[in-house]
Order: C-alpha cells, then sequence, then structure tokens
C-alpha cells in the first residue's frame, strides 16, 4: 500500500470549495464549529471546533456561493469550473502570497507509527485490508482540521485533506472515517455525530490508542465529539463568526441564512425567540425541531441531560425536567400541550397546535 503526500495550489482551491460548500448549507454552524478568518501560518491551539476560511472576495466571483452549494464533495476533483479553479489559484498565489506547507516534520513523525498503524487498522477490519491500495493525504491550510473521501468498493483509494496546525492521531482518524463512513450509513443510518461517535471510540478502545500513547506521550486526544457537544459557547469567536460570514457574503444571500448563529444559538417557535432558557433546555428544544415529527426517545433526552453523570438518570428526572420546559414555554407565550408525551417511549414535538 502506496501513502502519498501532496501539495499544489490546486489542492488547495478545492479545500476552499470543499470548506465553502460546508458554510453554504450551513453543517459548520448547525454542528458547533466556529469560521473564522485565515491569518497566515497563525491557528488557535486545540482549534479542533475551528473552521479557517480566506478572506475571498465572493462578488467578484459570478454566483460563488449557488456554484459551491451545488458541489458534490463526494466526487475527486470537487469541482472541474476552469474559471473558479484558476480564480482561486491566482488568489493564493498574488493576493495571499501563499507559500507551500513545510511537511517534513509531520511526515517523520507520521512515519515512526506508519507501518503499525496500518497494520493494526485492518487487523480489526480485515475485510478490508486487500481493497486499498493508496492512501493520499493532501496538507492544507483550511477548513477543519481533517476531511476525508468515503472509501467505496469502486475505488481503492483513501484520501484526507489534514491542516497543517494536526499531529498524526488525526491522520488516524481520517484512515478509520473513511474505511467506515459508507458501512455505518448504509447499514445503520448513522448520523455524522453517532459516526464521531463510533470513531473516537475506536481510537481511544483499541491498540491504536496505546500506540500513540506510547510514541507521542505529550499528544492530547481532543474527542469530536465532546467538543461540538459541549454546553459552553465563546462568545468572542462566535461574534468574530458571525462578523466573517457577513464579510465573505454568507448573510446577505436570502433571508433564509440572516442570523443563522443567533438562531442556532438561540430557540425560536413560530418565529418567536424564547428566553430564559437553560443550555439543556435549548439542547432539548433544538433536538425536538430537528426530529420534527419523529418521537424524541427517553435516551435522546437523557443523553443532553444526564451526560456528564449517566448514574443519575431515572424516567422521573426526565418527566421533571420536561415539566420545567413545559412551563418555560407557557412563560414564553408558547402553548405547553405541542410537547405531547407518547406513553413508554418519549415525547413529540406537534407544532400543529400553535
Amino acid at each position: 500500500m502506496k501513502i502519498l503526500w501532496k501539495w499544489d495550489f490546486n489542492s488547495e482551491a478545492q479545500r476552499i470549495i470543499h470548506t465553502a460548500h460546508q458554510i453554504i448549507i450551513n453543517f459548520y454552524q448547525k454542528n458547533n464549529f466556529y469560521i473564522l478568518p485565515f491569518k497566515k501560518y497563525k491557528y488557535l491551539c486545540n482549534g479542533e471546533n475551528i473552521v479557517y476560511f480566506p478572506k475571498i472576495n465572493t462578488k467578484k466571483i459570478n454566483n460563488f456561493w449557488k456554484k459551491v452549494k451545488n458541489v458534490n464533495i463526494s466526487v475527486w476533483p470537487l469541482i472541474k469550473n476552469k474559471y473558479l479553479i484558476n480564480y482561486l489559484i491566482n488568489y493564493l498565489k498574488n493576493d495571499l502570497k501563499l507559500k507551500p506547507i513545510n511537511n517534513e516534520k509531520l511526515i517523520n513523525s507520521w512515519k515512526k507509527i506508519e507501518k503499525k498503524v496500518i497494520k493494526t487498522i485492518f487487523y480489526i477490519f480485515n475485510n478490508k485490508k486487500d481493497k486499498i491500495k493508496k492512501i493520499i493525504i493532501y496538507p492544507t491550510y483550511f477548513g477543519t482540521s481533517l476531511s476525508f473521501n468515503n472509501y467505496e468498493k469502486n475505488n481503492n483509494e483513501i484520501k484526507i485533506f489534514l491542516r497543517c496546525d494536526q499531529k498524526p492521531l488525526k491522520i488516524i482518524e481520517g484512515i478509520l472515517s473513511s474505511l467506515l463512513t459508507n458501512d455505518l450509513i448504509k447499514n445503520y443510518h448513522a448520523s455524522w455525530r453517532e459516526r464521531e461517535l463510533i470513531i473516537d471510540f475506536l481510537i481511544q478502545n483499541t491498540r491504536l490508542y496505546s500506540l500513540i500513547k506510547t510514541t507521542y506521550p505529550n499528544d492530547s486526544f481532543y474527542s469530536t465529539t465532546k467538543i461540538i457537544n459541549r454546553n459552553q459557547i465563546n462568545t468572542r469567536l462566535k461574534k468574530k463568526t458571525i462578523s466573517f460570514l457577513k464579510e465573505i457574503g454568507i448573510f446577505s444571500l436570502n433571508s433564509n441564512n440572516n442570523n443563522i448563529y443567533n438562531k442556532l444559538f438561540s430557540i425560536y417557535i413560530n418565529k418567536k425567540k424564547l428566553t430564559n432558557l437553560t443550555w439543556k433546555e435549548r439542547r432539548v428544544l433544538k433536538l425536538f425541531k430537528e426530529k420534527k415529527d419523529d418521537i424524541v426517545s427517553f435516551e435522546d433526552i437523557s443523553n443532553i441531560i444526564f451526560r456528564k453523570n449517566e448514574e443519575e438518570y431515572s424516567l422521573f428526572a426526565i418527566y421533571k425536567f420536561m415539566s420545567r420546559l413545559r412551563k418555560k414555554l407557557k412563560e414564553n407565550n408558547i402553548d405547553d400541550k405541542i410537547i405531547e408525551t407518547v406513553r413508554k417511549k418519549g415525547f413529540v414535538l406537534n407544532l400543529k397546535k400553535l
């Protein structure tokens, strides 16, 4: 199996398009990522939920956001529009004056464990051992800490975008994610968050983790699941994100995108902003809205309200929590009967009662 490292201005242009696509479909915003302007070679420590995007004047590119929204990010190259690619490459070279990434330190660090990692991964997933012929790693300045293609039987390559401030552990996460994502979606209908949880579990509970800790004792593993589910909002980064999204033309596109971050960190029902809600209450109501007419199970709610103290789980506590939540709805002049109890199963949000 070959492991190749590739960096050029074309791959960076493709990475910008990938990141722009995820921005315009609100993927990052919905999953508690902060989107910040790229500043040359400066990255925040432990920036697992940080997305870096260049300050492109998107107004100079005809229908930029429409074009990137329609991109299929599961294929490579993402886009074959020569004008757009050439514009981005010219921007990176002449406006941003971007220098090639120096991979040497990261490559040497990875090579210390490369053979053992690959052997361990395909020991665990033996059925995929002979199907992967090549792993291509694209170091990048932009986007999230890691992105990857979804491995399919008719394509024997794994492709990983690895942000240049990351460490070898992220490569392991990328390989596992690429190998397993399609299986988890097709066989188990796993959501993005559920897939992240499974990958985090595999890294922390197999020989891979001990291998990393033995080789790099000072490196820390920052679980994606914990980061995107944490209840603390960084107000400073939130404000920077909102300001930057306006600057690159997101909020001016249409009314559906206006105040997207305010709506994500607040809860609106029937266009009315609810006040005086705790973080857990906001998270539960957000889950109700995501599920729409589907049942929100007792387990779904317990994962939010008992996530740090699972031993405190009880149905009584869940019903008490929901009683307080209904009371908060009343205080906001919302009919508390919109949350209906489904016996022995959970609750459902019935907005038709408004």
